[in-house]
């Protein structure tokens, strides 16, 4: 009999990993606020609306209520809290194309995948909705 072993978990590619660094440094210079979904469209000029998961679109939105939302903070920056209560916060998402990034307001990508025809957002499209565009 031959088990078969778990699938292993996805791995970040490094231009990924490269974006996320590329990320941090422009947020410690504009102290941006709000909470941010990074997304990176592997070189595509599309990102399909569908990447960003009903959970990421819930907890934006739970985030920028008057209500909002208590997060627990498990690892990853040394001296952090145990939570955070963000309430009435911004939440953006923030797209990777082979170009520029552009930091588009929750609302603005939701807008845009509930009116669009299409099944994913364009580089072009997603310049003209975006608050923030920084070209490499």
């Amino acid at each position: 009999m031959t088990s078969k072993l778990p699938d292993l978990p996805l791995q970040h590619k490094a231009s990924e990993a490269d974006f996320g660094v590329r990320f941090r440094r422009w947020w410690g210079r504009s102290h941006m606020p709000g909470t941010f979904e990074i997304k990176h469209t592997r070189g595509k000029d599309a990102l399909p609306f569908r990447s960003v998961e009903r959970d990421q679109v819930a907890f934006g939105l739970l985030a920028g209520s008057r209500d909002g939302i208590l997060v627990r903070v498990s690892a990853g920056t040394v001296g952090a809290s145990d939570y955070i209560g963000l309430v009435r916060y911004a939440s953006w998402i923030v797209i990777s194309y082979p170009r520029f990034f552009c930091v588009i307001a929750l609302d603005g990508f939701l807008m845009e995948r509930d009116r669009s025809s299409r099944k994913s957002l364009t580089s072009e499209r997603a310049e003209a909705i975006a608050t923030v565009v920084v070209r490499y």
